[in-house]
């Protein structure tokens, strides 16, 4: 459960850094960003596949649904790690509206969350957080050093319910 809990985890924070490069900006740096997310993406990829014998299959959830300008982006993100590594994702992603929110919200009181999530930081996760149910971005580096090393981590939100980082943007 660990493993899969570790790989899902930098699955998300690989994919959220990759969608940060995709989407809009100046493009004088775009070409920078996109080459350090794309190195930490494929660091993040081949640590979970060496780690990951046998192969993992992850629930993910996220807002990239819908008419989301980065769903393509999203889904093509996720169908290349899925042939680099041997692992697969099931895409849990229907919808990018307030109901989505809920329905996550819902899965995590009912106890089915996924295993990667996309969503809100802030007082929309706290109880995810004192629940025990997310991974500190300090507790990923304790494993994988080099994760999100292409980030300022003075810009990464810390949560209010114990100050630790709990994703990247």
């Amino acid at each position: 459960m660990k493993m899969k809990r570790v790989a899902a985890t930098i699955l998300s924070g690989a994919m959220a850094v990759s969608l940060a490069a995709c989407g809009g900006g100046d493009k004088a740096g775009e070409g920078a960003k996109s080459a350090a997310a794309d190195a930490n993406t494929e660091s993040a990829g081949e640590g979970i596949a060496e780690q990951a014998q046998g192969g993992v299959e992850l629930e993910v959830v996220t807002t990239f649904a819908g008419n989301d300008g980065n769903a393509q982006n999203y889904k093509t993100f996720y169908q290349q790690w899925e042939e680099k590594t041997g692992n697969k994702i099931e895409d849990m992603s229907a919808t990018a509206d307030d109901t989505f929110k809920v329905r996550v919200v819902t899965d995590f009181e009912t106890g089915s969350e996924p295993d990667v999530l996309f969503f809100f930081n802030g007082s929309d996760a706290n109880s995810f957080i004192e629940a025990g149910k997310v991974v500190s971005i300090e507790d990923i580096r304790a494993e994988f050093p080099d994760y999100a090393s292409n980030l300022d981590d003075g810009r990464i939100p810390v949560s209010l319910v114990d100050n630790k980082a709990y994703a990247v943007r």
